[in-house]
């Protein structure tokens, strides 16, 4: 089976800068929905007494990163519309 070789270097690159696909703007591309409420916490983070340790922002939507490193679907919609040319010119065989 051959490797296909997916850029997400540029897609995120242009995001980030203010190119998105959708031309819907996006608030701080860099600034995650989900976050710890210190540098000591990550997103999900929960203290032993069960108190919730990370904050969520109102609207997903205009986020492009969910946590310090995952994209939620709009971020991903912004991305897929940059790869689907590439994606396009794959010729997957069916299974018969």
């Amino acid at each position: 089976m051959p490797y296909v070789y997916l850029n997400l270097y540029d897609p995120l690159f242009n995001i980030i800068n203010g190119t998105t696909p959708s031309g819907k703007p996006l608030d701080n591309p860099m600034e995650a929905c989900c976050t710890g409420v210190t540098d000591d916490y990550y997103c999900a983070s929960v203290a032993t007494n069960g108190t919730k340790m990370y904050t969520l922002c109102e609207n997903p939507e205009t986020k492009l990163f969910w946590d310090r490193s995952h994209p939620p679907h709009r971020g991903w919609s912004e991305v897929m519309y940059y790869l689907r040319d590439s994606l396009s010119q794959l010729q997957i065989p069916h299974k018969k």
